[in-house]
């Protein structure tokens, strides 16, 4: 009986310990699948983004085997497969990885009706196969492809985004759509400083900025970012130039938080004021924003373009008083007052200025302005001075030994402009052909007509449709008697300059050779 007994307990015992068994194996089952498919996904993530894109997609599509409800997998499989038809070389490749990438995101939609990304990712692919449609099909059939309820969908979804807005709007430009306007306005109003990308789109015109003015004044009417859709309104009635609207909602718009304001708003503002002609709003803007300012230097060269631009030159010397009176100056703003004195022709103040800069170790900033006034004054030997020290104190500012190398030129001391000129050309950030035509224009003055050629050969490298540089190389060819060069050099000058009969004149001449 005991023996029976204890048989029947391992018995049980051991089917009790099998069905625990596989309770857990079917309770873990779901578990291993996920798992399995979520390091198949991670890998086809990692492939997908080295640019492997055949083997992402064997990876996400085992991926889904393990887990077909995952809408998840089938989103980046749609991203892939757009990918992969960008990538195509011929239409009929780029639509069949297109419609896979649509169908994938239209299951990723199915999965999770509420996922916004799927449906914008959809509409992506359906507009590219309405364009690739287009594309295949040139004579006009009626295409089965339409993006717009994808798009509707995508914005329903998620009603604030921007990127999905902005592209519905391109998406109604390409079909020039009535509907563009409506979605224009909503976006200004949704996100206000949309105005400044707008602005640059091919579909600007008078009648989308007014939608978007509307859009910006909707959004001022609810208080949504009304600092920002205050600034683009200003921004507007400048493109418009209504200056005193413009003034007015910039002002509002600073007054919106003010511990975001930084320099640049307050000389922006003075800058609006100016375009008004409110010279003495314009100060206060201006000397506010020096005050705040962190690049003092820099600021005060921007306002005194200002000042130049609008013709207003005689009123900046009341911005320099001010900021003088606050002990603000530095040299280099000295030198900024000093150019203003310059372009009012004012050389003898700007002079005495700059002397005063120049003190001690020397600046060359201020030894190049003494150059230009001695420019000016066409006394050139103090500008031979004046922009030597220069070089000597800046020696890699290649302006200087071009300026430098300008009045050697004009004193006929060849040789050092020369020099000057090969300095300026080893400094420069970037090659340009018009220090080597100076340089070779002196060469030829030193009857060096082989680096002549040679400079106007970079020079045509550099600005290959400009004609006189090939005429020139061919006067330089002629000289060193290489007639059949010199010949092509001016028959290139004529197909760029048919017009010019001192070209054909020296062809003709060089042809009889």
């Amino acid at each position: 009986m005991s023996y029976e007994l204890t048989r029947y307990k391992l018995i049980r015992n051991a089917l009790c310990a099998l069905l625990f068994a596989l309770c857990t194996l079917l309770a873990l089952y779901p578990l291993s699948l996920r798992f399995m498919s979520g390091i198949r996904q991670l890998a086809g993530d990692n492939y997908a983004r080295d640019g492997y894109y055949g083997i992402a997609v064997e990876r996400l599509k085992s991926a889904a085997a393990c887990q077909s409800s995952d809408y998840e997998i089938k989103k980046t499989l749609g991203e892939i497969y757009y990918d992969q038809g960008v990538l195509k070389n011929t239409a009929e490749e780029a639509f069949s990885l297109t419609l896979r990438s649509r169908e994938s995101y239209a299951a990723a939609g199915g999965l999770n009706p509420l996922d916004a990304e799927a449906a914008y990712g959809a509409a992506r692919a359906e507009y590219r196969l309405e364009r690739l449609y287009a594309y295949m099909h040139p004579a006009g059939d009626k295409s089965p492809y339409n993006a717009l309820p994808w798009f509707k969908k995508a914005v329903r979804l998620r009603p604030n985004s921007v990127t999905f807005r902005y592209a519905m709007a391109r998406y109604l430009h390409f079909h020039d759509s009535e509907d563009l306007l409506t979605v224009l306005r909503d976006l200004a109003r949704i996100y206000p400083q949309s105005y400044y990308n707008l602005k640059k789109e091919k579909f600007w015109s008078p009648a989308v900025r007014e939608e978007v003015k509307k859009g910006l004044e909707q959004a001022i009417e609810q208080g949504s970012s009304l600092r920002d859709a205050h600034k683009a309104m200003s921004a507007l009635f400048a493109e418009e130039e209504r200056w005193p609207e413009a003034v007015s909602q910039y002002s509002l718009a600073i007054g919106y938080r003010t511990f975001e304001n930084t320099a640049a708003d307050l000389i922006h503002l003075g800058r609006l004021n100016l375009k008004a002609g409110d010279i003495e709003a314009a100060e206060t803007g201006f000397i506010t924003g020096l005050d705040k300012s962190t690049a003092r230097e820099t600021d005060l060269a921007r306002i005194y373009s200002y000042y130049k631009s609008e013709e207003r030159l005689a009123d900046f010397p009341a911005i320099y008083d001010q900021v003088r009176s606050r002990s603000m100056t530095t040299g280099r703003m000295d030198i900024t007052f000093a150019q203003a004195l310059i372009d009012k022709q004012e050389y003898e103040q700007a002079r005495d200025i700059l002397m005063q800069v120049n003190k001690g170790e020397g600046n060359a900033e201020a030894c190049y302005w003494l150059a230009r006034i001695a420019e000016k004054q066409k006394d050139w030997d103090s500008m031979e001075l004046s922009i030597q020290k220069a070089t000597v104190l800046a020696p890699r500012n290649s302006s200087y030994h071009l300026v430098f190398s300008n009045v050697l030129r004009r004193l006929k001391k060849l040789e050092r402009a020369e020099k000057e000129a090969t300095l300026a050309l080893e400094y420069e950030a970037r090659p340009s052909p018009w220090t080597f035509n100076h340089r070779a224009s002196i060469r030829m003055a030193l009857k060096d007509y082989e680096g002549a050629a040679g400079d106007w050969r970079a020079a045509i490298s550099l600005k290959p449709d400009h004609a006189p540089f090939y005429a020139q190389a061919a006067r330089a060819y002629a000289e060193l008697a290489y007639w059949p060069i010199a010949v092509e050099y001016y028959k290139k000058a004529i197909d760029l300059d048919p017009a010019n009969e001192g070209y054909k004149k020296q062809y003709e001449e060089l042809s009889n050779y």
